[in-house]
């Protein structure tokens, strides 16, 4: 991020980070954009008009009735996580454990109490770690175990693509991101090959960048990040041959992009056949100051008292090649870990109480340490954190 990027963004950030105390615990780590989401429901759409269209013509041949597997689908509108029940859900909690509950591997407790806990929980785990949502963290910091959009999708659009293999089709259109796919530190000024693998009649690609923030609490402040996100068109109908030369830093008109963490999205001219990037990449300048610098907390005092089970902000300065950090605290030889592999946005919200094993932290005074979460860059407070 650049300097004037940097300065705007942790203005926004100190003045909607108090909201994370009015936020459910929760954070949505899967929410998707809105183009995202209309992306997924778009190519559901075309795959139930598929599936209807050949389970009709089976229909006819074998001289019975077809019907639409939309009907059988479960299409689920709302986030799940821990804690909900039927009667703050619309009777969701209830659908998604029918749904699990059809498939043993999944959930082979196959208990159905309209109450989401932890076997379902463990479920909707096992869905994602198979379907390649994701497989690791945390509610608060992958999504892993939250029902979200994405995952609420992938549910349906599995649907759709076993109607379609049950019938005999033969689904062949794709488009599979292969560089840049997430972790990579791409120089401003220099030249990238985006490369991608694809199948069936798509004559043309556009590749869309979108700027990446982490995770957000509730609609309030996910909508004031997501205000944040810029998109630049890398190119539109390109000729798909499955790679395309990127000068970095540039969009499809030579109008500079900011340095910054994105997403690529490349897509058919439609819209219905597309892939985003499994995660993140950085689009860094060239040559960057390597430190990280915290900045607040901040003390005149050299200590900063914090009460046990309050929501702490730290925020920092590190450069973008920094892609994820770690976040300790220190205490003479020992310390405690807050934080891995959390992505490096320069902000993170700590309830202060326990380390990331749920081991309570015992109270005294702690140095603040961050750290590059892929090299020995660190930097650490210079005053302590006392935990009352």
């Amino acid at each position: 991020m650049n300097g004037r990027a940097q300065t705007s963004f942790f203005f926004v950030v100190l003045i909607i980070l108090p909201l994370f105390i009015f936020m459910p615990s929760v954070i949505f780590a899967e929410l998707q954009s809105s183009y995202s989401v209309e992306q997924l429901q778009a190519q559901i759409v075309e795959l139930q008009k598929q599936a209807q269209a050949l389970q009709a013509q089976v229909g006819v041949a074998g001289g019975t009735a077809a019907s639409p597997a939309a009907a059988t689908c479960l299409n689920l509108t709302k986030n799940l996580y821990f804690g909900l029940s039927d009667a703050a859900t619309s009777e969701e909690v209830t659908k998604l454990q029918r749904y699990l509950a059809a498939d043993p591997t999944l959930y082979p407790e196959g208990l159905v109490t309209g109450y989401f806990g932890s076997l379902t929980q463990t479920a909707v785990r096992r869905f994602q770690a198979r379907n390649g949502i994701v497989s690791s963290g945390s509610p608060a910091t992958t999504g892993y175990g939250v029902l979200g959009p994405k995952t609420r999708a992938a549910i349906l659009l599995k649907c759709q693509n076993d109607s379609l293999a049950n019938s005999g089709a033969d689904v062949k259109n794709f488009i599979k991101i292969l560089s840049p796919n997430g972790n990579e530190v791409l120089p401003i000024g220099s030249t990238q090959t985006i490369r991608w693998q694809f199948s069936g009649a798509i004559p043309y690609v556009d590749i869309v960048l979108k700027e990446w923030f982490s995770p957000c609490a509730g609609d309030a402040l996910c909508g004031a990040v997501n205000a944040l996100a810029r998109t630049y068109s890398i190119v539109k109908s390109a000729a798909n041959n499955g790679l395309f030369s990127w000068i970095v830093g540039k969009d499809a008109n030579n109008n500079d992009i900011s340095a910054n963490r994105y997403t690529i999205t490349i897509s058919n001219s439609a819209k219905t056949i597309y892939d985003v990037s499994d995660d993140f990449f950085a689009i860094a300048p060239a040559n960057e100051t390597p430190n990280i610098t915290l900045f607040h907390p901040t003390s005149t005092t050299g200590s900063v008292a914090v009460t046990r089970g309050a929501i702490t902000g730290m925020m920092w300065f590190a450069p973008l090649s920094v892609l994820r950090v770690n976040i300790f605290l220190e205490q003479g030889s020992g310390q405690y870990q807050i934080a891995k592999n959390f992505p490096n946005e320069g902000w993170f919200a700590w309830t202060a109480e326990k380390d990331i094993t749920g081991a309570a932290i015992p109270a005294g005074a702690y140095v603040i340490a961050i750290e590059d979460a892929d090299s020995s860059l660190a930097g650490k407070s210079a005053f302590t954190l006392t935990l009352n």
